[in-house]
């Protein structure tokens, strides 16, 4: 436990800031690889041998596939169509709300879907964690978190450590970070409700000077949300907003 905690470490994430406001500035010229119109991508991800996976969180409107690969600027159903066929009926063999994507150094694409549809409480069967293998396009495994609290958890975000194979995820919901066992599939809840984990009282996050609220002019803040794992896998970053 000490040589895990010793590692975590809070980081602000201000690389995506920089190179935003670099792009706009003129100084990292663009590409567009793709264009999505009315849905709304949340999670992307690029193979070792360039192939982009994008997902998109479940809504009313506007939504066709959970998860997307790339292809020629097109969006197609990936793994299958099957899997992308929404059905709260059959949420364990379905995407219900595919949050996170990640590469490992494998070269595996791993899928995290919370299954909570608009932010509603989740579906339990459908709370999921896949490993695919992105040279059969097959899924080999899936990990369920039978043993968190599934009716309350949230879970948001994920990076995989091959070299222990451990999964990171952070979940807002119960302000906590969750390490799952890849081997074995147990899974144990971290720092849940520590002051590094918790929203930060007060903060205003802005984007282009802009403040983010919500529909009833709410500012948006959320407990430990984005993560990252270093390419060595010494040090794992977490935030809170």
């Amino acid at each position: 436990m000490l040589s895990f905690v010793k590692h975590l470490l809070v980081f602000p994430l201000f690389a995506l800031t920089y190179q935003t406001a670099a792009a706009q500035n003129g100084e990292v010229p663009l590409l567009e690889v793709a264009e999505f119109g009315r849905h709304q991508p949340i999670g992307v991800a690029v193979s070792g041998q360039g192939r982009i996976f994008v997902t998109f969180p479940k809504r009313p409107v506007d939504y066709d596939y959970g998860l997307a690969e790339i292809v020629d600027g097109k969006r197609r159903p990936y793994p299958n169509a099957e899997w992308n066929q929404w059905d709260s009926t059959r949420a364990a063999g379905r995407f219900v709300n595919v949050q996170a994507l990640f590469v490992d150094q494998t070269d595996a694409l791993w899928v995290l879907d919370p299954a909570n549809p608009a932010d509603e409480a989740p579906l339990i069967a459908g709370i999921k964690l896949l490993k695919i293998n992105l040279t059969t396009n097959r899924v080999e495994r899936t990990y369920r978190f039978e043993d968190l609290p599934r009716e309350r958890t949230g879970l948001n975000d994920v990076r995989v450590d091959t070299r222990q194979q451990v999964a990171y995820l952070s979940d807002p919901k119960l302000a906590a970070l969750v390490v799952l066992d890849l081997r074995t599939g147990k899974s144990r809840v971290l720092l849940q409700g520590h002051k590094s984990t918790a929203a930060a009282p007060g903060f205003v996050l802005r984007i282009d000077g802009r403040e983010v609220k919500d529909k009833t002019g709410k500012p948006f803040s959320a407990n430990v949300n984005g993560i990252a794992l270093t390419p060595d896998y010494a040090y794992l970053y977490y935030r809170a907003i």
